[in-house]
């Protein structure tokens, strides 16, 4: 077996699976026939999907694990990177007997050229294999928000292409760790992520199977470096080594972190750790496993093993603030994100943890400047320009709110969110037809939600539009019979049509669901001064008078203004 005496996989690990917790780059190749990734960003013809696919497919192929009976035990995909070999993913092929190449019918038996397994990075020789190679480009040269495409085979079917962006970069080393909005299928891991004009950017690995957008890439560099990288000596053929030791158990348990598997996570990172027992990241994990087991005495124990062990790593200092945050310790919470943006001033992360936290205690400016760094780091994030137009509606400022949610719509168009908040900034500036528009795209994206539709309803009656207000304050019901706001609408509704009965009818459903409801209390009494029942209108004017006075003085001047106007009649 191969001896390993590095930490740097369980690092990248880590690294990996904390850019998914936290909803959560150059090193030159010699020889002239191992591919370079490029440091620069020469003046290459922009390729379109399809230009693109027809250039790099051919060098894009399926790569299976075989059993010593030769049936398939696995199956991923590789990219082509020098003549005669191919690159893919260690976890591809791990426990293969035999490794083979396919494209359709057609098969190339492989060879191990170099393992590196501190990357889960395998490098595979293949004879008479004449697929071109693909040039790999920098890591730090990428930038956020750039136009990435992932090509693989999905279950060993036929090649596919997905396209995306640039979500995220998190600086490691002299590399940065990819996260990208392309869609990467199962199996098709080792599969290649390019840049438009057709270079390798990295390798397909870890989807987040229940989530969205959480995708990742191993940077070019390391693929590139796979000859010269002592993380293991060349191999003639024969097995990949199992996982036996600290390294491979941290990848065991990352894959079941983004399984859900939370017994076997927590399993396989404390194996890890009785092999290296200092390994910060490790503990780290093992709290944030604990952390979704509910076991929360655990989960601070393992957290702060973490920072003692590095007290000076930010993803531990984020990992004892989100259980801080669980046990509701708030304030020690704001000192660990302050602390891990503080350790690591290009985490992102930490600011939106730190944001996010101060959005839940209502203390929107701080919230503000927190979400604001980390759009100063990861500027084309819709999610986070939701946070911060939500913040900005925190503090009654809806102008501002407007303008960092057109911002997260324009990167993020699908956000429903965003739509609903927008729309709700609208109406706070009596901007009726534009809240209608945004709040039809909101229930559009986000039906089932009642809140939404509640919201609609008091757009279309802010934009005299009663039978769409009354449809609208309908659905809200039907979605929730017990959405007090939707009976009070829907009560209005009927108040300003006329129909009284049915008014007061869905004025006392509300109050019978939320007896403070001072808004159902005031639409009560203004429905029976309308029908000119004054002794009724009176008993729910003393109820008004103890819940909300300002209501009750307006209802009293009503009663008074139809007491006097009953002699000319």
């Amino acid at each position: 077996m191969m001896r390993r005496t590095h930490s740097t996989g369980q690092t990248l690990a880590l690294n990996l699976a904390l850019l998914f917790v936290s909803i959560i780059a150059s090193q030159d190749v010699t020889g002239a026939a191992q591919a370079r990734p490029s440091s620069s960003k020469p003046s290459l013809t922009t390729l379109t999907p399809e230009k693109l696919f027809q250039r790099v497919s051919p060098s894009v192929f399926v790569v299976e694990g075989l059993r010593p009976d030769g049936r398939v035990l696995s199956q991923g995909s590789g990219v082509v990177v020098a003549r005669g070999l191919v690159v893919t993913n260690r976890h591809v092929v791990e426990r293969a007997a035999r490794i083979r190449l396919r494209r359709e019918s057609r098969t190339w038996t492989t060879s191990l050229a170099y393992i590196d397994p501190e990357h889960d990075l395998v490098q595979l020789r293949v004879s008479g294999l004449t697929a071109p190679a693909v040039p790999i480009r920098s890591s730090t040269t990428l930038q956020i928000g750039e136009r990435v495409y992932a090509i693989g085979a999905p279950e060993g079917l036929e090649l596919t292409l997905s396209e995306g962006l640039i979500s995220s970069l998190r600086p490691y080393g002299k590399v940065q760790l990819i996260q990208t909005t392309a869609p990467i299928s199962a199996g098709s891991s080792g599969g290649g992520l390019f840049d438009s004009q057709g270079r390798l950017v990295g390798l397909t690995t870890f989807r987040v199977k229940e989530g969205q957008n959480l995708n990742f890439a191993i940077p070019g560099e390391w693929i590139a470096a796979l000859p010269i990288r002592p993380a293991g000596p060349p191999v003639a053929g024969g097995e990949v080594p199992p996982r036996e030791d600290a390294v491979t158990w941290t990848q065991v348990g990352v894959e079941a972190w983004i399984a859900q598997d939370w017994a076997q996570a927590a399993r396989a990172f404390h194996e890890a750790i009785r092999l290296k027992p200092d390994d910060a990241g490790n503990w780290a994990m093992l709290a944030h496993v604990y952390r979704e087991q509910g076991l929360h005495a655990s989960a601070m124990s393992a957290a702060r093993e973490a920072v003692r062990l590095k007290p000076d790593s930010a993803e531990a200092q984020k990992a004892l603030g989100k259980i801080y945050q669980d046990q509701k310790q708030f304030a020690e919470a704001i000192a660990a994100f302050r602390e891990a943006a503080r350790l690591d001033p290009r985490d992102s992360g930490a600011w939106v943890l730190l944001g996010r936290l101060y959005l839940d205690q209502k203390e929107f400016g701080d919230a503000v400047l927190a979400f604001n760094e980390a759009l100063r780091l990861r500027p084309q994030d819709g999610w986070i320009w939701t946070s911060l137009g939500e913040a900005h509606l925190g503090r009654n400022d809806p102008s501002a709110g407007i303008v960092a949610l057109r911002e997260a719509i324009r990167w993020r168009r699908s956000d429903g969110r965003a739509w609903c908040l927008l729309g709700l900034a609208h109406r706070w500036q009596k901007q009726a037809g534009e809240a209608v528009q945004a709040l039809r795209q909101c229930v559009r994206l986000e039906p089932e939600r009642a809140w939404n539709w509640a919201q609609l309803g008091e757009a279309y009656d802010d934009d005299h539009d009663p039978l769409q207000a009354e449809a609208a304050f309908r659905e809200a019901i039907r979605l929730d019979p017990t959405n007090e706001d939707a009976w009070i609408g829907l009560g209005n509704q009927y108040s300003s049509n006329e129909k009284y009965p049915e008014a007061i009818s869905a004025y006392r459903e509300a109050i019978r669901l939320k007896p403070e409801a001072s808004w159902a209390w005031f639409g009560l009494g203004a429905t029976y001064v309308k029908k000119r029942e004054i002794v009724r209108a009176l008993e729910v004017h003393e109820k008004l008078q103890a819940l909300d006075p300002a209501s009750a003085l307006v209802l009293s001047l009503m009663i008074k203004s139809e007491i006097l106007q009953r002699p000319s009649r």
